[in-house]
């Protein structure tokens, strides 16, 4: 079975994973970057709509789709749902060059591993990206429009840029979120849920994605295919990015003052 249209009335579904997962059996994916409320899809508004027009194509019914939610939630009275909502419709016919492009900023964000004041420098760019619910999912447009400011060549940044408004067909996005543009990306920097890692791992097949995990990740490996692909991948050295100091008081206790001597600030 191959479908016209997928609609996920599920939180966080809207992200360049899923899209590559449904993608085999769908040709267009209508999702939410961020949480959905408990109400979840304003069925009775779209499904009308298909009754009303049963020749109506999977384009038209999935910006129905993303247009109906938003209704059902701008006029209720919770202001959580109402400012957070994000839906999209994708072109999943379109999302391999998405990926072609998201691999091409990921080997430039490994590149910048083992300068420490280079990937501090990338960091420092994308730290205010706008995020969701699940702070790991990063919106993949604005990563990338911030990450030439880090350090990431325009060329790059612009064609992912390029990639995500070519895939993403329609979106809706209110007050929490205005940097949002409908496709986001899995990217973590602890490892305190190495099974998240493990799971995702399992389904990605973008290796420079899965490669930087693995480098910001110290306890986490990135499948071997991987290291097949990109080649030996460099690791945060935790010596690098320690400060050092030492700290003193003047004697009426008004003033204290720190000596670094190692480490990036």
């Amino acid at each position: 079975v191959h479908f016209d249209l997928v609609m996920t009335d599920t939180c966080l579904m809207a992200s360049l994973e899923s899209a590559q997962a449904i993608a085999p059996y769908a040709d267009y994916l209508a999702a939410s970057e961020e949480t959905l409320p408990g109400l979840g899809s304003n069925y009775e508004e779209w499904l009308q709509c298909l009754y009303d027009e049963p020749e109506c194509g999977p384009v038209r019914v999935g910006r129905i789709v993303c247009d109906a939610t938003q209704i059902l939630y701008a006029e209720g009275d919770n202001d959580v749902y109402r400012k957070g909502l994000t839906f999209s419709l994708i072109d999943l016919g379109k999302i391999d060059k998405v990926a072609e492009a998201f691999n091409a900023y990921m080997k430039e964000v490994v590149s910048l591993i083992p300068d420490p004041a280079a990937f501090g420098q990338y960091l420092n760019a994308v730290s205010t990206t706008d995020r969701f619910q699940a702070t790991e999912m990063w919106d993949l447009y604005d990563l990338a429009r911030r990450g030439i400011k880090g350090g990431i060549s325009k060329e790059t940044g612009i064609a992912v840029e390029k990639a995500v408004d070519d895939v993403v067909l329609y979106s809706i996005r209110q007050a929490y979120h205005p940097y949002c543009h409908g496709l986001s990306v899995y990217l973590r920097y602890s490892d305190d849920r190495r099974g998240s890692l493990d799971r995702l791992a399992r389904s990605c097949s973008n290796p420079w994605q899965l490669a930087f995990l693995d480098a910001v990740n110290l306890k986490w490996d990135a499948p071997e295919w991987v290291t097949d692909v990109v080649g030996e991948i460099p690791q945060l050295k935790n010596e690098l990015y320690t400060v050092k100091y030492d700290a003193g008081v003047s004697e009426n206790l008004s003033q204290t003052s720190l000596n670094i001597y190692s480490g990036n600030l």
